[in-house]
């Protein structure tokens, strides 16, 4: 295969991670046109032992260093990926997206086997900790409460507590301000014990998580949630 038949190989993936990388479509093309263009220019340059997808990464990145990456939050962006190091970025993005092994992106970025595990252990553990709810669970019934409490917490949520009735709710909510409740539909007054909280979560922006057989007494689906 010759050199720009190798480049041609690999060039959909070193585009889709420069986009990844940048948070920009254009900015990451860019990136992307510069990385190309330095190749055509010096030939000589590329390692024709290396594999054509490990040199061509490191070579945008030889380009394209972590100052000149500005964080996504410059670019109004949000959430734990964005709040990122430049390094956790790309580490997490080469190992989990690219499927390079960990002693590649250390090749690729000019870094140790053991700073880039780090990276991406440390990215891994903070996605999951942003996608963990502190969980509210209000049910007048003990056995479904509990049997409620299993799923939340086999899904790797928290439940902060269990209440019963309108005003522990509302005491608990403002107390501890969950993330996530869920109400139930079965308690007579529960039109009358939601219309506080339903303020309340409004104004909080949490996210109503619910399996209600009468979805009317429940709050609006459209609540957003924060961003991950």
């Amino acid at each position: 295969m010759s050199f720009r038949q190798q480049l041609a190989s690999q060039l959909p993936y070193l585009r889709r991670y420069a986009r990844a990388l940048t948070g920009s479509q254009s900015l990451g093309d860019a990136a992307v046109r510069e990385t190309l263009e330095a190749l055509l220019e010096a030939p000589e340059e590329w390692d024709e032992k290396a594999p054509a997808k490990t040199e061509l990464f490191k070579t945008f990145h030889r380009i394209w260093n972590s100052e000149m990456i500005a964080p996504l939050e410059s670019r109004g962006r949000s959430g734990v990926i964005a709040q990122f190091p430049v390094k956790r970025r790309q580490s997490l993005l080469l190992a989990t997206v690219e499927g390079f092994t960990f002693a590649d992106v250390g090749v690729i970025l000019g870094m140790s086997q053991d700073d880039v595990r780090q990276h991406v252990q440390a990215a891994r553990s903070a996605i999951e900790d942003a996608l963990s709810a502190r969980v509210l669970i209000i049910e007048d019934e003990s056995i479904i409460a509990l049997h409620i409490k299993q799923i939340v917490e086999s899904l790797g949520h928290e439940t902060i507590a269990i209440v019963r009735t309108r005003a522990e709710a509302v005491a608990k909510a403002r107390d501890e301000r969950p993330d996530l409740y869920w109400p139930t539909s079965a308690l007579p007054m529960v039109q009358v014990a939601l219309m506080p909280l339903k303020t309340y979560w409004l104004n909080r922006r949490c996210l109503l998580s619910s399996l209600q057989p009468f979805p009317s007494a429940c709050l609006p689906a459209s609540v957003p949630s924060r961003p991950i």
